[in-house]
This record gives structure tokens, sequence and C-alpha cells, in this order.
């Protein structure tokens, strides 16, 4: 459970372990299937998977708690009987998390993971909503639409994206094919990576305020993996 300006924001599985199902809980997951040609390095690709989270609930301040043994942004209830005060399942916009496979040169194929979206806050649409109800017509006191629609703006902007860019390389080696990995992402949340199954990036989130670590570009985390042999997944 996270503290934002609205109150504590509750993520579903936001508190769990590092996994490698594809089933497993997360605030965002990207996946990519595709079969490689070892020889010509040629990676025909599937439509890659793309999820957001399960659901984001923020609650009153006065039902949580620090969690101690946690990071500074990590929260728990004290009264395990509390209601959200409001609840909505995540969606990702058009361009949010993508999956791109490309083919460099005769040697390496890529596959690239973009991540740019306020998805785990999905409350934005519900104050557009209420924006909408005021008349959009100028009156003695001003447009009052214009006012609440700079307001939702504004609310917008409270609430950074979370960002990642993370390459995964596949090049061809006289011993076969080798992987490593490259990029960047946010200090928030936790951040994982797996190669057929085997775990490449497991991190925590830093223990800082949500809003520093996502708006602050210098707590951004480089990604640079040494080249391993490509673990095989066989059909």
């Amino acid at each position: 459970m996270l503290d934002t300006f609205f109150g504590q924001l509750r993520l579903k599985g936001d508190s769990r372990d590092f996994d490698a199902a594809s089933s497993a809980s997360s605030m965002v997951q990207l996946r990519s299937l595709f079969d490689l040609d070892a020889k010509s390095m040629e990676a025909s690709a599937e439509r890659p998977f793309v999820r957001p989270g399960e659901i984001s609930q923020i609650y009153a301040a006065d039902g949580t708690t620090r969690d101690r043994d946690k990071q500074v942004w990590a929260y728990k209830f004290t009264d395990d009987t509390a209601a959200p005060i409001m609840s909505e399942v995540p969606l990702l916009g058009e361009g949010d998390a993508t999956v791109k496979v490309t083919q460099v040169d005769p040697e390496e194929s890529t596959v690239a993971f973009h991540l740019h979206t306020k998805s785990y806050f999905p409350f934005l649409g519900i104050f557009k909503n209420i924006a909408e109800i005021f008349p959009d017509a100028d009156t003695s006191i001003g447009n009052a639409r214009k006012y609440a629609d700079s307001v939702v703006q504004i609310l917008s902007n409270l609430a950074p994206n979370i960002t990642a860019d993370v390459t995964l390389h596949l090049v061809k080696s006289t011993s076969g094919v080798q992987y490593y990995v490259s990029g960047v992402h946010d200090a928030f949340p936790n951040f994982e990576m797996y190669v057929n199954g085997t775990r490449v990036i497991a991190r925590e989130g830093d223990s800082a305020t949500v809003y520093g670590l996502l708006m602050d570009p210098r707590k951004k985390k480089s990604v640079k993996t040494d080249a391993a042999p490509l673990p095989v997944r066989r059909p």
C-alpha cells in the first residue's frame, strides 16, 4: 500500500515475491513469445502479451499505518474491515506498453520492452467524468468546464508515469546464441525479468517517496548484464 496525494493506494499483488509464472500478480506485465533461427538470427514473433494490474483501491489514511519492516512507501491495514473509497481495474492506453522484435543484423536480434504508463492509478478517468458534469459555457464567473478540466490536468500531472525501456539482445556466437540485457527502469516498483524462465533481473523498489522515485531522473536504474548462453526452453 502506497502513500499518495489522494490517500493510501493499494495495488493487488504489490507485496508478493518474485515469480516467473505468467499468472503471477503484478502491476504491469510484458511478455514476448517468439521463435529464433540460430543460423540466420531471424526472429518470428507472436503477438506480445501485455497485462496491467488486477485492481487498484484507495483507502482513508486513518485505516492504515506505516509498515516499518518495508520501504518507506509501504503501508498496511490497521482495520481489516476498512472499505475502499475508490476501486478501479487498471487499463493500459495505446502505446503504454509495447514489445518489439527486430533483427539488427545477421548476427543479432533484439526484443525491446517499453513501458510508460499511469495504469497503476486508474482513477483519473473518474475525475474526468466528474468534470464533464459542469456546463461548457461562458458565464460571468468564467467557464466551469474549463476550470474543471484544468483541475483534472493538474491531478493527472500529480500521478507520474512508471517507465522502463529494457532490451534483450540475442547475439550469434561460435558456441551458439548468447544473450544480454541492457536499458533503464524506474526505482519503483519492484522490477523483474526472465528469459525462458531463467531469472535475469530481480530488484526491490528503492526506499524513498514514490513521487520522488518516479519523477527524479537521477533515481532511474540502469541495466547491463553480462553475456551468457541463451537458456533453451523446449516446446
